[in-house]
């Protein structure tokens, strides 16, 4: 996978302006002409500025965010078809029951990328 141009820009590495370029133009923009300047500063940062005084407590937050989705999905795929089942359906149908909640899900992420990239 190649790097995203912000990371190019960032870091410069050896051919670093042409594959910018690249990844701009695969993106539907002009070609750079050249990189601007980044400083010393800016060269530096690394991952573990997401701990950071300053970015700490969004860092906390979004990983409690993501533990509780994660959490909620884990719930959902263990206990739909158990509570399907309880409620008289055979075992099949609370199969079935999962089986048509993950073909939604990935419908439903189909439908927004294409309506992203026709906003785009």
């Amino acid at each position: 996978m190649p790097e995203s141009p912000h990371w190019l820009v960032r870091k410069q590495p050896r051919g670093a302006l042409e594959r910018a370029s690249r990844a701009m133009q695969r993106l539907g923009h002009p070609p750079v002409a050249s990189l601007p300047e980044v400083s010393l500063e800016m060269h530096r940062k690394s991952m573990g500025d997401l701990f950071s005084p300053a970015l700490l407590p969004i860092t906390v937050i979004v990983t409690v965010a993501y533990f509780l989705q994660i959490t909620s999905y884990y719930f959902i795929l263990k206990w739909v078809p158990k509570i399907v089942a309880d409620t008289g359906f055979s075992a099949a149908s609370a199969g079935d029951v999962l089986v048509f909640a993950n073909i939604g899900a990935i419908a439903g992420a189909a439908v927004l990328c294409f309506l992203k990239h026709q906003k785009a």
